[in-house]
């Protein structure tokens, strides 16, 4: 993917161009990471539906933190997130209703 390609479907995904500020703060997410990184850091608050740039900024605060730079980090993260919902649903479930006391 390109970055022109990155921006098209940013566009898409907000409905509007980019403020001048949002462009400048996605010009350097491309110097960090790649635009198929950034992409899918776009894909997940599509699918989110948070699309804004806040939560966009987040995901790739996130990608920096944990140390995400190629496409195989962010499915490597997706599988480990999603089993970590997985653990954290599982033990909800699993709690009963039934006071200790009795």
């Amino acid at each position: 993917m390109t970055n022109q390609e990155f921006f098209h479907n940013w566009q898409l995904a907000f409905g509007r161009s980019a403020t001048p500020f949002e462009y400048q703060d996605m010009e350097e997410w491309l110097e960090e990471f790649s635009a198929d990184v950034v992409n899918e850091a776009l894909r997940e608050a599509v699918y989110s539906d948070k699309v804004n740039m806040k939560y966009l900024t987040s995901i790739i605060a996130r990608y920096r933190r944990d140390g995400i730079k190629s496409l195989a980090d962010v499915e490597n993260d997706k599988v480990q997130h999603g089993n970590a919902k997985i653990k954290i649903k599982g033990t909800a479930n699993s709690k009963s209703n039934v006071p200790d006391w009795s």
